[in-house]
């Protein structure tokens, strides 16, 4: 199986996005010094279909490398994606089939907050980062959905990615 790694850009006050879904406070430092160099990195992605949608229509997949790999997990029929190298799976468990059919060692997980909560909950998560944003949010969607079981992190590193961004890498502690 591969290495999850849990990955989201949140504000101080751990929201992921707005309550309409937008992510307009997430800054291009973060896309930059953040997110791009661990996608291009990893080069496998599972995501909701919610934060796909987001990602397809604000033509976000356009700044990333064409040859992502990226699992789509929704319950939704008649779901398609918008590229060949984009599949679907109905579950955690299928998603990560699919990574691991296509042989590769790491994936992202990168939202929604009902996807996120689904793999930490069934204790899929390896490791943990996020990209803090220096603002607080007045309303939206957290990173996680209340879960059963406190999950125990450790601390592996915080990088400051700009004067304002930081980054924190955690070990899910199993």
């Amino acid at each position: 199986m591969p290495e999850v790694i849990f990955y989201m850009a949140s504000s101080l006050n751990g929201l992921i996005c707005r309550t309409d879904d937008k992510t307009n406070f997430v800054s291009d430092d973060e896309w930059k010094h953040g997110f791009i160099p661990i996608v291009d990195d990893v080069k496998s992605m599972i995501m909701g279909r919610k934060t796909y949608e987001v990602m397809c229509d604000s033509n976000e997949f356009n700044h990333l490398h064409k040859d992502l790999f990226v699992v789509v997990v929704t319950k939704q029929n008649n779901f398609q994606t918008k590229n060949n190298n984009h599949v679907i799976a109905t579950s955690p468990e299928e998603a990560l089939d699919e990574v691991t059919e296509k042989g590769f060692e790491r994936t992202l997980i990168s939202g929604g907050t009902i996807l996120n909560s689904s793999f930490l909950q069934q204790r899929l998560v390896d490791k943990v980062i996020v990209d803090i944003e220096p603002i607080l949010v007045a309303d939206g969607k957290q990173l996680f959905k209340t879960h059963e079981t406190d999950i125990d992190l450790k601390l592996l590193d915080i990088k400051k990615l700009t004067d304002d961004l930081i980054q924190v890498h955690y070990k899910v502690r199993k």
